[in-house]
């Protein structure tokens, strides 16, 4: 993050290519050598990400550092993080509580098969993750230099352009989803293919969130972000046991796909609201 603030864009993926090429080439040794096992692979990722961060260790070593400034600097940035450090725990069960309760409820076997089609739909985290690099700081900018009309404008048109790369991801997922899982997985996993694509209608309204999270933080209104996952943490708290107990797996993909409804929805109110 630092490196790319600095808009050092080469040096994070130096960074992640000398990770990965470094623990693909020893994984795959050993795997050869047939010499592995959990604590190697943690052993093999613990040196990969520490030889990527070398990569960028000269920038941290650059900061001209003062105790004064680093306190002033929390306590302002405290008035706009406190909601969201609240919104990563209650983040953490609105996503994963269903997950929980459908491996306590239907068994182990239904709960590999939910987290195999969960782990493929996660290459849509490097889309968003990459958002996150970029546009934040985009929005501040045009919040700072255009004003508040033209950031939400701009709001709009990222989340129109993203919103129809999702749905081309979908109809990607649906067409290919049973030779996916099958290539990856097998046969017997590939006869839940309906699971993956239904899963994958989580995508869109995922994202729906993103871009006015974005101008919610741009202007300090984070409370409505933290608001937005705890509305979708209690009603899986409420609703997650029962609805799976009831449905089994169908109920399980309704919570999921109702729980990320709820808190978009939440969001781009509020985004409507304040700005």
């Amino acid at each position: 993050r630092l490196v790319i603030s600095k808009e050092k864009f080469i040096r994070p993926i130096f960074s992640d290519f000398f990770t990965y090429v470094f623990f693909f080439i020893t994984f795959f040794f050993f795997y050869g050598e047939q010499n592995v096992n959990l604590d190697k692979v943690f052993l093999i990722l613990t040196i990969s990400f520490f030889i990527g961060s070398l990569c960028n260790i000269s920038s941290i070593f650059s900061l001209n550092f003062k105790l004064e400034n680093f306190i002033s600097t929390t306590k302002k940035n405290w008035v706009l993080s406190k909601w969201l450090v609240l919104t990563s725990v209650t983040g953490w069960f609105s996503r994963n509580l269903w997950i929980i309760s459908v491996g306590a409820i239907l068994g182990p076997y239904i709960f590999g098969i939910v987290r195999s089609c969960q782990i493929i739909l996660n290459f849509k985290n490097v889309f968003l993750q990459s958002l996150e690099n970029i546009f934040p700081a985009t929005t501040s900018k045009i919040y700072i230099n255009e004003g508040k009309i033209n950031m939400k404008n701009y709001i709009n048109q990222l989340l129109i352009k993203g919103l129809i790369v999702s749905f081309v991801l979908i109809l990607i997922v649906i067409f290919f989803s049973q030779f996916i899982l099958e290539l990856i997985y097998g046969i017997e996993v590939a006869e839940y293919s309906w699971i993956l694509m239904i899963l994958a209608i989580i995508i869109p309204i995922e994202y729906i969130k993103y871009p006015p999270t974005y101008a919610l933080r741009t202007i300090e209104k984070t409370k409505p972000i933290f608001i937005s996952l705890l509305i979708s943490s209690i009603f899986a708290l409420i609703a997650a046991r029962p609805i799976i107990q009831n449905f089994e797996i169908n109920g399980l993909l309704f919570g999921l796909i109702f729980t990320e409804l709820l808190s978009s929805i939440v969001i781009y109110t509020s985004f409507l609201y304040f700005v």
